[in-house]
């Protein structure tokens, strides 16, 4: 007999399932832009201006690497939080 815990843990288990297949579709898309924008520029050293600020490709990429590891360290610290476990 399925108790309503185990309908409403099955409802997330889905939800989760649908979100990250979500999120991997929109890492997909992005990685093929940041590619194709770094294939255009080619050079490191080519400047990239946002925000009134200029720095080249190289800077650009690394803030990137930067930001995503951050974030990425962020919500594994929220998973950990969640379900008691470590990442290792």
């Amino acid at each position: 007999m399925t108790t309503e815990l185990d309908q409403l843990v099955a409802t997330l288990d889905s939800l989760r399932a649908g979100v990250l297949k979500k999120l991997a579709g929109l890492t997909e898309t992005d990685c093929a832009a940041s590619n194709e924008i770094i294939a255009k520029l080619a050079d490191p050293e080519t400047p990239v201006t946002r925000n009134g600020k200029t720095h080249n490709l190289r800077w650009a990429i690394l803030a990137v690497i930067g930001e995503t590891s951050r974030h990425a360290g962020h919500a594994d610290i929220i998973r950990e939080q969640i379900d008691g476990t470590t990442g290792r």
